[in-house]
């Protein structure tokens, strides 16, 4: 297995083009097979992860249900059957539930690969700067798919079950499997992916294309698009949740806004530092 093995990556000036294309290759491959490895392992969970994570939200023991009832809130899962129409239908779901359950779990080994792509190329100050990243994107992530999956899929579930085109409910809703995992993992992800955004925009504020001031002339056209977001995410018309899911957001884009301020005073700082090059003098 030598050939997996990571080799002493030179200064990102001393490698020509083609050396950077062969280092970013062999990162992928190895954060790839790490996604495979945690995809066969997630395959092999699969009573677990379908039983207690995927079909969570449908059970009256589901943890977001039993916190609503000790404070007070009667709240009920919805109750609703799950259909397979096809003859692959349960093991293509059982397959695409273990590549998203495989990406979590690897989410930590596949962004430290594409890291140490990445870290060679930075200045010493640069790279202590950003000392724990993979920490910090991990731990975002992980906030962010708790909060998709114990807060958005219940509410976001709960309305499209109870929902109907007439009062007479002349249709009757029969759901299919792939149908419930694709909402399912589509709103966890989602917010996976949007509770990244202060690490986003620390890397941008770092080359410059994300700055205090225009962060802040924005901020309004922010908080609409983010409202328009959670209108989206959370098909319901209870302004409630659409504000359960809006606020966090708008948390967050403000935190990155100081985040933006921090690096820009670093930057100006490192700039004052640095002595001319006599050579550009």
């Amino acid at each position: 297995m030598g050939w997996l093995r990571k080799k002493k990556v030179k200064h990102t000036d001393e490698m020509s083009f083609l050396e950077h294309l062969e280092e970013l290759r062999w990162a992928i491959i190895r954060g790839l097979i790490g996604w495979v490895f945690f995809t066969i392992v997630a395959f092999a969970m699969k009573n677990y992860i379908f039983g207690y994570i995927i079909f969570g939200p449908k059970k009256q023991d589901f943890l977001t249900y039993q916190i609503l009832r000790k404070i007070g809130i009667s709240y009920q899962a919805p109750d609703f059957p799950l259909v397979s129409t096809t003859l692959t239908g349960q093991f293509t779901s059982h397959l695409l539930v273990s590549i998203y359950t495989g990406f979590i779990l690897g989410f930590p080994f596949i962004f430290w690969q594409l890291w140490g792509f990445v870290k060679p190329g930075l200045y010493p100050h640069e790279i202590k700067a950003t000392r724990g990243v993979v920490g910090y994107a991990t731990l975002l992530f992980l906030i962010g798919l708790l909060f998709g999956y114990f807060i958005i899929t219940p509410v976001s579930l709960s309305f499209l079950v109870q929902y109907s085109v007439d009062d007479a409910q002349t249709v009757k809703n029969m759901f299919h499997l792939g149908d419930y995992i694709s909402v399912v993992s589509l709103l966890t992800f989602a917010f996976g992916l949007i509770f990244e955004m202060p690490l986003i925009i620390y890397f941008l504020a770092k080359v410059g294309i994300m700055t205090p001031p225009f962060m802040r002339h924005y901020r309004k056209h922010a908080i609409l698009a983010i409202f328009i977001l959670s209108a989206l995410i959370t098909p319901t018309t209870d302004m409630i949740t659409q504000l359960i899911v809006a606020v966090p957001m708008i948390l967050l884009y403000e935190v990155s806004i100081l985040i933006a301020g921090r690096v820009q005073k670093q930057r100006e700082k490192v700039q004052k530092e640095i002595p001319l090059n006599p050579s550009t003098a």
